[in-house]
């Protein structure tokens, strides 16, 4: 099985390991924010505003969805 290591030099590299650790939580909370957009946009489900959904609802959704394309990481959540 391929291994893969990560080296940083500390404290000088600290954030840049902070990154590399912390890349999955960052997934989750963008995964989680994406999914409740979805949920408001395509299912007219948004009971925690005023219950209809919003044009900057709508844009956010796609924004955030462009920004993971730009960075090659929107087929995670296909």
């Amino acid at each position: 099985m391929p291994k893969l290591k990560l080296k940083f030099k500390l404290p000088k590299e600290e954030a840049e390991a902070n990154f590399a650790l912390k890349g999955g939580d960052y997934f989750a909370v963008i995964h989680n924010l994406d999914q409740r957009l979805r949920d408001i946009t395509k299912y007219n489900n948004n009971s925690f505003i005023s219950g209809k959904v919003t044009e900057e609802q709508i844009q956010l959704a796609e924004q955030i969805r462009e920004y993971l394309r730009d960075q090659n990481i929107n087929e995670i959540f296909n």
